[in-house]
């Protein structure tokens, strides 16, 4: 495991702390900072030559701020000379766009898995209960996809608090 770093933000460093507590593998932060127009700015603050390290960054509200950020941070690890890039992404932005819904429109879905593969180089990409399963199809066998579902977690927690009949509400039905 000494080869091996996790790299997170502000905005993940909480489950990046649980992940890299369970594990025993050093954290590692991204300074980030935005310019005088608005664009971001960030610094990888350890070496990561040769080493595996997996990414956590979640890219939702605001979504096209945290998207770009994880891109460049994707990026930035690449050039960093990483040996291979893991993108742990608890929320898959623009997983409800896996299809053509009328003329002229892109499939960001399947835009955005390409924009991580492709663009920034990605090894392997893990989320958490993505809301379209066929968003796998997006990559290619270099890139995989594995996404995690949180039942069995939600389900222990219930069981340990001695709750009977949960109920569970979500914004949309699968």
């Amino acid at each position: 495991m000494s080869n091996v770093r996790i790299v997170c933000t502000d905005t993940t460093s909480s489950l990046a702390e649980e992940i890299s507590g369970v594990l025993g593998v050093p954290l590692s932060k991204v300074d980030i900072s935005t310019t005088e127009v608005n664009e971001s700015r960030l610094q990888v603050k350890e070496n990561m030559r040769g080493r595996d390290v997996f990414l956590v960054q979640s890219n939702g509200s605001p979504v096209n701020n945290n998207t770009i950020e994880l891109f460049l941070i994707l990026t930035a690890l690449r050039r960093a000379s990483a040996r291979r890039v893991f993108a742990i992404i608890p929320y898959f932005a623009y997983a409800r766009q896996t299809k053509k819904t009328s003329s002229r429109v892109p499939i960001s879905a399947a835009d955005f898995s390409k924009l991580l593969e492709e663009g920034a180089m990605v090894d392997h990409v893990v989320t958490v209960d993505i809301f379209r399963e066929q968003i796998g199809g997006f990559f290619s066998a270099r890139c995989c996809l594995d996404n995690l579902t949180y039942t069995p977690v939600a389900a222990r927690y219930f069981w340990d608090k001695g709750i009977k009949s949960p109920v569970i509400v979500c914004p949309n039905a699968r």
